[in-house]
């Protein structure tokens, strides 16, 4: 057995829960021989490998990978390791299985956030940033039947991703509780100071000035008028770029509406009522919501 790291620390995401910024203003400040993992302009091969392979290619390449980890890893006190791509839609138990195989006692950080409002936040990304144009319901699968497997054909936010109990219970099974530390993005908007010290203890180095950075935002959220707008204008360019015909502005608002709430009641009520027994050990106000 080869010798490495005394102690592995895997933050896992979720995304949307500040997972760029505790990369980028936290993460990547600590030392180098520390944190090996993702950072704004580099994202290691290997731990796209990890991420990113087919299961065939990954089975394939699973051995020379862990060497490759092991030697990253020979002789250090701590590492540091953070990828939301751990917790990409979709994959998230494929993931964490692939961390049980590729890393011996790992301690893994992941972090929560209340499941409708990051559907929302990661909605509102998609349309910024990925062109999405139709209303947020049209891009909800609620998986009654759990077969998201055709994932050409279904709506791409797959609502059991977010049954919390589910992904806990998984990540307790495979490793140590004591491994795991669950956080929630709501502490750290609302207490920085005391996010940071149970990260820094759990961790086991202090992060400095983590307070202070907290209040430095890598991305700002747009107002539901303005992700609106985009939703008009990323449509407006897909009618021009499929169909080659130029229809004024005015036609797609009157059409869409900028006032309008990016998430219904109605769909606000039932994803509250299927969360509410998924996510309820960290947000027990949906049951009251």
């Amino acid at each position: 057995m080869i010798p490495v790291s005394a102690k592995v620390i895997i933050h896992v995401g979720y995304g949307k829960t500040a997972t760029s910024w505790l990369q980028q203003r936290i993460f990547s400040q600590l030392p180098k021989e520390i944190y090996l993992g993702k950072r704004e302009n580099d994202f290691p091969r290997w731990l796209i490998e990890i991420n990113y392979l087919d299961e065939m290619a990954y089975a394939m390449k699973k051995d020379s990978i862990k060497a490759c980890i092991n030697e990253k890893l020979l002789g250090k006190e701590l590492t540091i390791i953070s990828s939301e791509a751990f917790t990409n839609l979709s994959a998230i138990h494929q993931q964490a299985h692939r961390i049980y195989d590729l890393f011996e006692d790992p301690y893994i950080i992941l972090v929560l956030r209340h499941p409708i409002n990051w559907l929302v936040s990661n909605y509102k990304y998609c349309v910024e940033h990925e062109g999405f144009f139709l209303n947020f319901e049209e891009y909800l699968d609620f998986g009654e039947h759990r077969t998201p497997f055709a994932l050409e054909k279904r709506p791409p936010f797959y609502i059991p991703d977010f049954f919390y109990d589910e992904t806990i219970k998984l990540y307790r099974e495979l490793f140590d509780e004591k491994h795991l530390l669950v956080m929630k993005y709501e502490d750290l908007k609302s207490d920085p100071a005391y996010f940071g010290d149970c990260l820094s203890s759990y961790i086991g180095v202090k992060l400095q000035d983590f307070k202070r950075k907290s209040e430095i935002k890598l991305l700002k959220s747009k107002s539901d008028k303005e992700i609106n707008i985009l939703k008009i204008h990323n449509f407006h360019q897909l009618i021009k770029k499929t169909m080659g015909n130029y229809l004024p502005r005015s036609v797609f608002e009157t059409t869409f509406g900028i006032d309008q709430p990016l998430i219904l009641d109605d769909t606000r009520d039932k994803l509250t009522s299927i969360f509410k027994d998924h996510c309820d050990e960290y947000y027990p106000e949906l049951h009251s919501e």
